[in-house]
């Protein structure tokens, strides 16, 4: 353990449930840093309450402002919102309800990760959902998470926001930073008094290159007197989003790589956690090796992944693992399909979106809207380029068809695409599994134990299950 108690190991933070609350449990229980994705946790929590999940709705009542918690019960099975589907969010004040239900929801989430442990969870936050992130941050912060990562964008005012609902102050930004989306959240009479008996949680950017990591740190210094508590370094192996290529025309080269800005990083002082490029796809070897440069650890998604409690499909988890037998599997980075503009890695798969013949015959769609963004002109009204076509050309009155058809062609819903991966939706929407390069190594499933004691030792999980459970 080192800093705060922080381990070596960071596991997860992959997409729409991917690993959920559950399993992050285990995973910090176990000792390492169990990380939930922020995305799609909403709709996690809303459905969870409509089956009327006890553990759920007994987690919910211990929100601390009750009009929340009344207005997530309309939800349950006696609720007049049982059948009603998630609300988007809304810009403004009438957004105040769908901000708060996610509040609520990752607060939720974020208790049931921490139950009977003290071990560390954190929250990653995908910075381009714009609209979910102050709400995100919020609900975290009261369930107490330990940590809050920061990925798919620069987290520029992420000090800011905590110190504000820290001190119970309203949030609002014109524009927050890497996103074209106004932005604002007004925090509950209290939550300064309340929070005050929680230490700030430790903020950790995802970065990709040497330039943006000198920015944070020398920003965040000069503005709020204290940098990034680590610097998680990906690689563009890595899954999920990458960071555009360093020439933002061509493809990403070996230029784009870790090993071109590590040392360089490593000078600034503040501790790494190596994700994406691991020789051996995230093994006990690849943790002394990121050691023995002086990294302080390493992050780990795809061989978790494909774990046996990973909540991808398990049909789609069989063909995977079968294809890497075979040497056949195929891990493609799109530069095109994220509405976000960010490359993202797909693994190709007959039925998916990553096939073209499944592309072109999807129906487009926008049901759950978390990455609609504002333009340069107008930062309150949101679009997505994967959303119907006509929509998003009366969305961007200002765009020429030819412009706007641009915009459009290839874009993938990964709002549905990454939610059908997991089983989350009700309707037979293609999925799409995302996925690093160091997906294409797992040969058997495993379960999270076996993984982890692979990484850390036997001995090490043994001793952490036992040092970090919490007596009931």
């Amino acid at each position: 353990m080192g800093k705060r108690g922080f381990p070596p190991l960071v596991v997860g933070g992959m997409g729409f449930n991917v690993l959920g609350p559950s399993q992050v449990n285990e995973i910090s229980r176990l000792g390492a840093a169990g990380t939930l994705s922020a995305a799609g946790l909403r709709n996690l929590i809303v459905s969870a309450v409509q089956n009327g999940d006890e553990k759920v709705i007994a987690m919910a009542k211990t929100f601390p402002f009750q009009k929340h918690i009344d207005e997530l019960m309309l939800f349950a099975p006696d609720g007049k919102w049982h059948k009603k589907a998630v609300p988007m969010d809304q810009v403004g004040p009438k957004g105040e309800s769908a901000r708060m239900l996610t509040t609520i929801s990752v607060y939720v989430a974020v208790k049931i990760a921490k139950e009977g442990h003290s071990g560390v969870v954190l929250l990653n936050i995908m910075w381009k959902l714009a609209d979910i992130v102050l709400p995100t941050i919020y609900g975290a912060m009261l369930a107490d998470i330990d940590g809050l990562v920061f990925g798919a964008g620069v987290a520029m005012e992420a000090p800011d926001i905590v110190n504000k609902i820290r001190a119970g102050q309203f949030v609002y930004y014109d524009k927050l930073y890497s996103t074209n989306c106004q932005v604002s959240l007004e925090v509950h009479k209290g939550t300064a008094e309340f929070l005050a008996k929680f230490e700030r949680p430790l903020l950790i950017p995802i970065l990709s290159n040497f330039a943006f990591c000198n920015l944070l740190l020398r920003e965040w210094n000069a503005r709020y007197g204290y940098g990034p508590d680590f610097f998680i370094l990906e690689d563009y192996r890595a899954g999920g989003h990458n960071a555009p290529p360093r020439n933002h025309i061509e493809h990403i080269e070996e230029k784009d790589g870790i090993n071109t800005y590590f040392e360089k990083v490593l000078g600034l002082g503040v501790p790494i956690i190596v994700a994406g490029g691991l020789e051996h796809g995230g093994t006990r070897a690849d943790l002394l090796y990121c050691q023995e440069k002086k990294a302080f650890g390493m992050q780990v998604g795809s061989r978790f992944a494909l774990s046996k409690e990973s909540n991808i499909l398990q049909r789609l988890k069989d063909r995977i693992i079968r294809n890497n037998r075979r040497g056949r599997t195929r891990i493609i980075t799109n530069y095109r399909s994220s509405p976000t503009g960010y490359p993202l890695k797909e693994i190709r798969l007959s039925g998916t979106l990553a096939r073209k013949s499944v592309l072109n015959k999807r129906r487009r769609s926008c049901k759950y809207g978390q990455l609609r963004q504002g333009n340069e002109k107008d930062t309150v009204k949101r679009s997505c380029p994967a959303m119907p076509s006509a929509m998003y050309r009366r969305l961007n009155p200002d765009k020429t068809l030819a412009q706007c058809r641009a915009d459009c062609r290839g874009k993938v819903c990964l709002c549905e695409a990454l939610l059908a991966a997991v089983g989350m939706l009700r309707s037979a929407a293609p999925p799409l599994v995302t996925m690093g390069e160091s997906g294409r190594l797992v040969m058997k499933e495993e379960t999270i134990r076996e993984i982890m004691e692979e990484i850390l030792t036997p001995q090490y999980v043994a001793r952490m299950e036992i040092e970090l459970k919490i007596d009931s």
